[in-house]
């Protein structure tokens, strides 16, 4: 299925789902981005709230459409009362995602009580996945997808909003959340491969110049 969302619709579709996993939980604290661990998603820091949704770009889904997927991740000991808890914060959360409709499966089978890692699936295409151990607990988010062309051709869409905008568009477009985002969506071997044939196509200009000016 295929929704036409918006860009930014997806985003506060992920940021809802954070906020509901994270009270469901009852650990308030200590989650925050898989590769910037110093970027939390606590209330009381909308400036990495913000960097947190905006570094993450749709991936391509079946046919012309996008799909948003972010995560969090919580392995901080000092945000858990005991060691026990990350455990029973997962069954609060699978407890959750069950009264709210989704269709929550193991991903394993048996699954293994001591390290529980379930999945929540939408007739739309929408998942939800939580893992937990005595070390800590991990969330993915991933919308549904959709045709919009904000998300279909996300990269003119920012591009756009920051003629718009003059100089300041968002932590998407400044370091060093814009190198993040391009590593996310461009292949750096055919990057490397264009910027050779970039330099080739420089130096026979720069051969053909000083041939024109020998003869």
């Amino acid at each position: 299925m295929t929704t036409n969302e918006t860009l930014e619709e997806q985003r506060a579709w992920v940021a809802e789902q954070f906020d509901a996993v994270v009270e469901a939980s009852g650990v308030s604290s200590g989650w925050h981005d898989i590769y910037w661990q110093d970027v939390f998603w606590e209330e009381d820091r909308p400036e990495d709230r913000e960097l947190l949704l905006s570094a993450f770009f749709p991936g391509g889904c079946d046919g012309v459409a996008g799909q948003l997927y972010e995560s969090l991740i919580n392995a901080d000991a000092s945000a858990l009362p005991n060691a026990e808890d990350p455990i029973e914060a997962a069954a609060r959360v699978r407890a959750y995602w069950e009264s709210a409709g989704w269709t929550v499966t193991d991903l394993y089978s048996p699954p293994n009580p001591d390290s529980p890692h379930f999945l929540g699936d939408r007739a739309d295409g929408a998942m939800l996945a939580f893992r937990a151990s005595e070390t800590g607990m991990s969330l993915e988010v991933g919308t549904a997808c959709s045709g919009h062309s904000t998300v279909v051709n996300w990269q003119r869409h920012l591009d756009e909003a920051k003629k718009l905008d003059g100089e300041h568009v968002g932590p998407a477009l400044e370091d060093p959340a814009l190198r993040y985002a391009k590593d996310l969506s461009v292949d750096e071997g055919d990057e490397g491969d264009e910027g050779d044939e970039s330099d080739e196509a420089g130096d026979n200009d720069t051969d053909d110049a000083a041939a024109t000016d020998a003869g």
